[in-house]
């Protein structure tokens, strides 16, 4: 059998209104025969009609009784409440699948002891020609859900919109506002790259392009402001550039402002511009009052804004945070077909220029063409009207629009709630008490439910013990609210709302200053802790010697025949700077600093008149070389003038200790120096010393005072492109530690 079943005659296809039609005519003595001529109805089925009606005494309908009931898994009751509970859920933004549909018909039908098909049981899920029939005798259908985020569908309440219609009417009456005066502002995005509309192809092609500019285009904010008598005043656009000029606006609107960020997004200064264009186009005062109706994005709220309005006679009021989609008038009538018509025209400069991709130069031409086709009055009153803003009607939404919000509701503390399931529009309440995870009552089992259940002749069906639908599968649960502060509707100009406005600007601005104020204070210190931590490694890491003890580095320690001369002027000389230490100030001593780069040895110079041995610590005499000594002095290396070209070793002073690179100095300006830095790498030359190259991306400018020492130009290893950028110094640089 066919799973849609078609009619092969039109027997006992009657309709009511015309068997009623026709037994009032018999009963008023005409015949029966005479009553079927006039009214084309067949004579038998009138006469079987009229003598039905006698025995029973009640209304009966016509044609062949229905056979089906016999057959179907739930009887029509059972399927009333399985599609009452689905709509709810869909209601309420939390709609199933076809799948989860059969699924919980599946677990409602075993859950109820009813007697299924064998096929259910095999796949555990009912069957599709079952889901077929079922929305047919329900009225149900597939769709395809607009997504929709949790913010808006729990934000568009009944007390969120009512307090906007509040300060609406406030303002209205205020005023005394006529709908000239009644504007609504909102920003839209246009792209680079249209959305392609369908086309006629081959029938059966599994893929259809069509050209567009680019992948992914740059994107041009338009803010439009529209009044409820259907008039516009010129866009102002927003282009994603640093710097504006006056050519961008070539075949834009007439009168038309423009403005540039970074983004092309909407910010405070841009709003300030489009401000100042509203006025002029209003032509408002503090005499002349408007109402601009607009949604609290912090560009839209700033003080500077608020203020610019006030001062100019704007009154601005803001909608709820996350219900624009409904009570915005330009984003319900106007925007869906300017985008439409934005489309249109870039298909149609496509075509017209085939090898050129469409720039945000050509964005305010195309935007004027959609312009003129969609701010027409017709789509800008009815926005105006849909909204409910004008004409005024508060109650302009039905109650099914506020079912998604009813996650959050919670009761009125002072009016305790005897059970907390969620009241939905068009759902059945004429059921037996069920037991869910929402309602407290008696167990699902227990005998003394309300005795008026559903009965029914189907085998197996127990009615003690019946389970709903809401039981297999409940509404979603409400949550604890989380507590921060909610944005709500305002009449941002009032003077409370300026008052509170200046106070949180002035909160920043202290919270700023105080932030700024600890950063420089780290900072300080930082410097401080590098400054005294170099300090502290230098007395730690070196042998300190007066201009006096500089002498001692030029005594022969291989001649022995000098040893006893040589302790004894040590000795004479030690003696001679303790006293003057103790006379003088460390500071006029010229000192000199020696970084040993070799583990020290106590050599011990004794005299023969048998004095006490002094330990003096020095360099390893086996591979002492007197120019070490002259090297250890080119610290001060960042001294000399240094150029262009030049390679220097750099100190970098760490958290905890200080590293060495050497860099290729670029540029040279007063105290700064500009340089690229090398690493080492990780072979050698043939001769064992080490080969440095230039690290990628590894730039900066540095104080002249980290330079530690200018190096000789080094020699590069030549031979490929790859080998030019390889260096190998020729010093001796491993007491340096370069990384």
């Amino acid at each position: 059998m066919p799973r849609i079943y078609k009619r092969k005659t039109g027997r006992a296809s009657t309709p009511l209104q015309d068997m009623d039609r026709a037994v009032k005519e018999v009963e008023k003595g005409k015949s029966i025969r005479e009553v079927a001529r006039q009214m084309n109805i067949c004579r038998m089925t009138l006469k079987r009609y009229m003598e039905k009606k006698k025995i029973d005494g009640k209304e009966i309908r016509p044609g062949y009784e229905r056979t089906g009931l016999a057959n179907q898994v739930f009887d029509e009751h059972m399927e009333k409440e399985l599609a009452e509970h689905i709509k709810a859920l869909a209601a309420m933004f939390h709609g199933l699948s076809p799948m989860k549909c059969r699924e919980l018909a599946f677990e409602y039908a075993q859950r109820n002891d009813i007697s299924i098909p064998a096929s259910w049981i095999r796949e555990e899920k009912a069957g599709y020609d079952w889901f077929v029939a079922f929305k047919e005798r329900c009225h149900l259908s597939c769709r395809t859900p607009e997504a929709t985020s949790l913010g808006r569908a729990t934000a568009f309440n009944r007390h969120n919109v009512g307090e906007f219609f509040d300060n609406l009417s406030k303002v209205m009456d205020r005023y005394n506002l006529l709908p000239h005066r009644i504007y609504n502002m909102d920003e839209t995005g246009v792209t680079t790259v249209q959305t392609p509309k369908q086309i006629v192809t081959e029938k059966g092609k599994k893929q259809v392009g069509s050209v567009t500019s680019a992948e992914r285009g740059e994107l041009v904010t338009v803010a439009c402001a529209v009044n409820a008598t259907g008039n516009a005043i010129p866009p102002m656009f927003v282009f994603p550039r640093v710097r504006f000029k006056e050519q961008f606006l070539n075949g834009s609107p007439a009168g038309s402002v423009g403005h540039s960020t970074r983004s092309g997004w909407m910010n405070e200064e841009a709003f300030i511009i489009f401000m100042e264009h509203f006025i002029r186009q209003t032509n408002c005062s503090t005499n002349n009052p408007v109402l601009l109706i607009l949604d609290n994005h912090e560009s839209h709220i700033s003080l500077k804004a608020v203020t610019t309005a006030k001062e100019n006679g704007v009154v601005m009021l803001t909608l709820p945070p996350h219900t624009s989609h409904r009570l915005q008038p330009l984003d319900k009538t106007v925007y869906y077909p300017l985008k439409t018509f934005y489309n249109s025209a870039m298909d149609g400069w496509m075509r017209t220029n085939p090898s050129r991709t469409i720039t945000i130069y050509e964005v305010p031409g195309l935007v004027n063409q959609a312009f003129m086709s969609a701010m027409t009055p017709r789509n800008i009153t009815s926005g105006f009207r849909v909204t409910g803003i004008f004409p005024f009607n508060r109650d302009i939404f039905p109650d099914e629009d506020y079912a998604p919000s009813m996650l959050t509701d919670r009761p009125n503390p002072e009016e305790p709630s005897t059970s907390s399931a969620t009241d939905l529009p068009g759902s059945s309440h004429e059921e037996p008490t069920h037991a869910t995870g929402q309602e407290a009552g008696p167990d699902p089992t227990s005998p003394e439910l309300n005795p008026e259940q559903p009965s029914s002749g189907l085998t197996g069906f127990a009615q003690l013990g019946y389970v709903s639908p809401e039981a297999i599968l409940p509404l979603p649960a409400r949550k604890a609210r989380m507590k921060r502060k909610k944005i709500k509707s305002k009449i941002m100009t009032d003077t409370p709302e300026k008052m509170e406005l200046e106070r949180a600007q002035k909160e920043r601005e202290d919270k700023m200053a105080e932030k700024e104020k600890k950063q420089n204070e780290r900072q300080m210190k930082r410097a401080l802790k590098k400054k005294n931590l170099t300090k502290f490694k230098k007395m730690n890491k070196t042998v300190v010697y007066s201009s006096s003890e500089e002498s001692i580095m030029a005594i022969p320690l291989n001649d022995t025949t000098d040893n006893d001369k040589a302790g004894h002027d040590l000795e004479k000389t030690h003696n001679k700077e303790k006293k003057r230490g103790e006379k003088k100030k460390s500071s006029e001593n010229k000192k000199r600093v020696i970084k040993p780069t070799k583990p020290k040895k106590k050599v011990v110079v004794s005299n023969s008149s048998e004095d006490s041995d002094i330990s003096i610590p020095l360099n390893d005499t086996t591979d002492y070389d007197s120019s070490d000594v002259q090297n250890d002095d080119d610290d001060d290396d960042g001294d000399k003038d240094l150029s262009a070209g030049d390679f220097v070793i750099v100190n970098f002073a760490g958290k905890t200790k200080s590293y060495n690179y050497i860099g290729l100095v670029e540029k040279v300006d007063g105290a700064d120096i500009s340089a690229k830095f090398l690493r080492r790498s990780s072979k050698k030359s043939l001769d064992g010393k080490p080969i440095f190259t230039f690290k990628e991306n590894d730039e900066g400018v540095i104080p002249r005072e980290d330079v530690r020492k200018k190096l000789p130009t080094p020699k590069k290893l030549g031979g490929t492109a790859r080998r030019e950028q390889k260096f190998i110094f020729p010093c001796s640089i491993d007491k340096w530690d370069v990384m």
